[in-house]
């Protein structure tokens, strides 16, 4: 595809596009070739059908090795065209949901307004709809059981065919939407002059009427007691009003800028409104800027709808108890009162359970706490005794006595420990696991200090002690590993 010498812009296009393509309604079919009647429009299209062209990244496909290879690449350009149709398809409908403006008098209706928005968008969503028509698929498994002589010029076609229609379902869509009255149409008199026109689609929504009912229910309990309720119900009804409004503006000293150059600031709806436009699409669009020295506003009425909102239980209430005297009514409470109390009352008990738990939970972290302060005084203990053993040659009669001191000190820490870490982690203390645990520090603390002394003094029956006490430690450590 090859771009004109002096592509225009889709502003340039805009004021040409709808004479040279006005489709009767009864063209807009299902067999209307799209591609066909696109080659009659203004420079514009070509820029467009251009700029989706380059976009993709393979166009010619006569160099392929195999049917693989082609199945590949055919596919990934395929799905850049379908991602710029669903940009085609998401901005006509941003434009339909841009026309709508909802007007509400009275009291606020979400799910009223949120139908009445639907009505008015629907119909123009549904046109753009059938605009824009899925591309049909070009590798099927005819085309492809031929050689990749026949294939690639039938794949080359379509792909610049496609181009060309995604580019007239654009430019069609525009159409549409100005035979519906969403889309406007600029004139340019003179170089800076321009006539201008655009249009709202205003929902107005009136509140007719609120009606409310009240009944009363009447029913007897086991007790033979017996209880009045009172409801009081509303229901709303409502009209929708739709119309159009054609906004027509006179412009001088006009000048139409690029997005990124304009001079005034956009309104932050106008602006959300341009931040969701596809950038492909919003490349195209311009800002248009000058002075107002006219301008006229024709509203037309389309239609009217009545509308009412499902009844809605504002306010009940039941009575009885109550006080009596003989046939006098001293006081009575409702059915508020008795639930109120009932909270009360649940309250108190909840706080009170939840007393014991309190108090459980701030045990076990005092509990956890001694663990912490523990646990390495026990270890230091037990290493000092050890290290006290292992140069017990230097004063034996001095270091042996300290080191079996040290390593009673250090049983006694390693039980205490084990007794906070059970009752910090379970709640109360697991006897078993601390004995078990409490073993298994003594069995190996001894046996670590008879096996130092046995080879440090020559004693062997003090090594064999040493490997039954080991034995017995990790016994003792299975079990407490079983517990935690």
């Amino acid at each position: 595809m090859t771009a004109t010498a002096e592509p225009a812009t889709f502003d340039d296009l805009l004021p040409r596009l709808i004479d040279d393509y006005a489709l009767p309604r009864g063209e807009l079919t299902a067999a209307h070739s799209l591609a066909d009647k696109a080659n009659r429009l203004a420079p514009a299209f070509a820029a467009l059908s251009e700029n989706i062209w380059t976009a993709l990244p393979a166009t010619d496909f006569s160099g392929v090795s195999d049917h693989n290879e082609l199945a590949r690449t055919v596919s990934v350009s395929a799905d850049i065209l379908s991602a710029k149709q669903k940009d085609v398809r998401f901005f006509a409908e941003s434009i339909c949901f841009e026309a709508i403006e909802l007007r509400v008098r009275g009291q606020h209706h979400p799910t009223a307004k949120a139908d009445a928005i639907r009505s008015a968008r629907g119909p123009l969503c549904n046109a753009v709809a059938r605009v824009n028509r899925p591309l049909e698929p070009v590798l099927t498994a005819d085309l492809m059981a031929q050689p990749l002589n026949e294939i690639t010029p039938v794949v080359n076609h379509w792909f610049r065919q496609s181009c060309h229609t995604i580019a007239a379902q654009l430019l069609l869509s525009m159409h549409v939407l100005v035979e519906l009255d969403v889309v406007g149409l600029i004139e340019w008199p003179g170089d800076t002059t321009c006539k201008l026109n655009f249009f709202r689609h205003v929902v107005t929504q009136d509140q007719l009427r609120c009606r409310r009912t009240e009944a009363v229910q009447r029913r007897t309990d086991e007790d033979g007691d017996l209880w009045m309720r009172f409801e009081a119900w509303e229901q709303v009804q409502g009209r929708n009003r739709y119309s159009i409004e054609r906004h027509e503006h006179h412009v001088m000293n006009a000048e139409a800028r690029r997005l990124d150059e304009t001079r005034y600031p956009i309104p932050a709806d106008k602006q959300a409104f341009l931040d969701q436009v596809p950038p492909w699409i919003r490349q195209h669009m311009r800002l248009l800027e000058g002075d107002l020295i006219l301008e006229r506003v024709i509203e037309r009425d389309v239609r009217e709808e009545q509308w009412e909102t499902t009844p809605v239980l504002r306010s009940s209430y039941e009575l009885e108890p109550a006080i009596l005297l003989g046939h006098y009514v001293i006081t009575g409470w409702g059915q508020r009162e008795i639930d109120r109390e009932n909270f009360r009352r649940k309250r108190i008990e909840t706080h009170a359970s939840q007393q014991p738990e309190k108090d459980d939970h701030k045990q076990r972290a005092l509990a956890g706490r001694a663990y912490d302060s523990l646990k390495p005084w026990a270890m230091a203990v037990g290493s000092a005794a050890v290290a006290m053993m292992l140069f017990s040659r230097l004063q034996p009669a001095i270091m042996v006595p300290i080191a079996v001191l040290l390593t009673i000190a250090g049983i006694g820490l390693a039980g205490r420990s084990v007794a906070s870490y059970s009752h910090w982690k379970h709640g109360v203390v697991d006897w078993l696991f601390a004995i078990a645990a409490s073993l298994t520090v003594a069995g190996g603390l001894i046996a670590a200090q008879s096996l130092l002394y046995g080879i440090m003094f020559g004693r062997l029956p003090m090594i064999g002690m040493a490997a039954v006490l080991g034995v017995l430690a990790w016994i003792a450590s299975a079990i407490a590993g079983s517990r935690n």
